[in-house]
């Protein structure tokens, strides 16, 4: 049998859970990319949306890198 990499499924809640389990941080690109399914176009616009609530909120922080950002849970 062949080793083969262990996939799971994108998180329901959101990423505020990607956010916990990578304390050292996540760009924007990386964590659309965990919250979409196989075989499904990313929703970078979405997935930054989201995020920035989650600052809102006081539950994410934005730390600005480049163009982009490196987000971590709060």
């Amino acid at each position: 049998m062949t080793p083969s990499l262990e996939r799971f499924a994108p998180p329901q809640s959101g990423p505020l859970e990607l956010l916990e389990h990578f304390p050292a941080g996540l760009c924007t690109q990386e964590v659309a990319a965990l919250l979409t399914g196989n075989l499904v176009d990313l929703d970078r616009p979405g997935t930054e949306d989201a995020l920035l609530a989650l600052v809102a909120e006081g539950r994410a922080r934005r730390e600005a890198l480049g163009d982009d950002a490196i987000w971590r849970a709060a």
